[in-house]
């Protein structure tokens, strides 16, 4: 499979935002999904194991909210040193953004 770089227009970013459950700790919260990802440092598959579902399931949602995900190398990083350890040497970098749906 082909990743694709998706662009979300503000638009639909903002009606996703507006539609999402966001007063459930599940994969269907986009601040539960950027909270453990982003500020915890926690794998996708860490994630899943948590919220009870499939990794796939934490991508496709991560894809669906425009949650970009930290590359294999950065990643490596976060889990080592903690996300503001690997911030200090160097900048994030991201997998394209691709598709909610595939």
């Amino acid at each position: 499979m082909s990743k694709h770089n998706v662009v979300i227009s503000p638009e639909e970013f903002a009606k996703r935002l507006s539609e999402a459950d966001v007063f459930s700790f599940s994969y269907k919260n986009p601040f539960v999904l950027a909270c453990l990802y982003y500020v915890e440092g926690m794998s996708t598959v860490e994630m899943a194991e948590l919220l009870g579902c499939e990794q796939r399931t934490i991508r496709r949602y991560m894809n669906y909210y425009g949650l970009k995900r930290f590359t294999k190398d950065y990643a490596f990083l976060v889990k080592q040193y903690g996300i503001q350890g690997a911030l200090s040497m160097r900048k994030p970098t991201f997998y394209p953004l691709g598709r909610h749906n595939d």
